[in-house]
């Protein structure tokens, strides 16, 4: 194995546990999910070697979301989708903007810092006929303005503390200014704290977790 995959290795193991099995279901996952699509969302992708706009030394390595925790958390989530705008903010290679076409959301919006992901979800969305409906912005997490309209904010362990505080505290300042329906769906919530502190409640499951904003003092 090379020293580049060794380091991968270990800091895939410290986000996401003991990796033999968890890999091997992730790459029959992978190949079934882009198989059945005609798309390319798998793999692992380093990311502090693209050309990124924002803090590359806080990413973590790109990882599609999986279907089956993508379609519990929607099934936990008991809105009309019809009503909401997707917003998947980390969108990698667009896999989550894609499994979110299925629900009728009214929009569906992909934010990421890595052109050159920006640039392989645009081509998976115009192979998945979804480009009407949905889009993928070159953009930094912390400087992203949601829309003014009822949210599904998705993450899948997108990046690390820090910008995760600075995302937790703008997504709060946005239904501070504007009061909708909001809500935040985190799979592999590592940093749950940072949003309950930043003025969330947090219904916790399995592998992810669904926040709200909790009512102003």
């Amino acid at each position: 194995m090379s020293r580049a995959a060794q380091r991968l290795g270990t800091r895939l193991t410290s986000t996401f546990g003991p990796q033999p099995d968890w890999i091997r279901k992730k790459q029959a996952v992978d190949s079934d999910f882009d198989s059945a699509h005609g798309v390319d969302t798998g793999g692992i992708t380093e990311l502090k070697r693209l050309d990124v706009t924002g803090d590359a030394q806080d990413s973590v390595p790109h990882i599609a979301s999986d279907p089956d925790e993508f379609h519990s958390a929607m099934s936990a989530l008991g809105i009309d989708f019809k009503r909401f705008t997707f917003v998947d903010v980390g969108a990698g290679k667009g896999r989550a903007l894609l499994l979110a076409a299925g629900y009728g959301f009214q929009r569906i919006i992909g934010v990421e810092f890595a052109r050159e992901l920006v640039e392989v979800a645009q081509r998976n969305i115009r192979a998945a006929g979804i480009s009407a409906t949905t889009d993928i912005v070159h953009a930094d997490a912390t400087k992203y303005e949601l829309p003014d309209e009822p949210i599904v904010q998705f993450m899948y362990n997108p990046f690390g503390g820090k910008t995760m505080e600075a995302v937790a505290r703008r997504t709060r300042d946005s239904f501070d200014r504007n009061p909708r329906p909001l809500h935040v769906v985190y799979v592999v919530p590592k940093e749950l704290d940072t949003w309950v502190q930043a003025g969330f409640v947090a219904e916790q499951r399995d592998h992810y977790a669904i926040l709200r904003p909790a009512p102003s003092a």
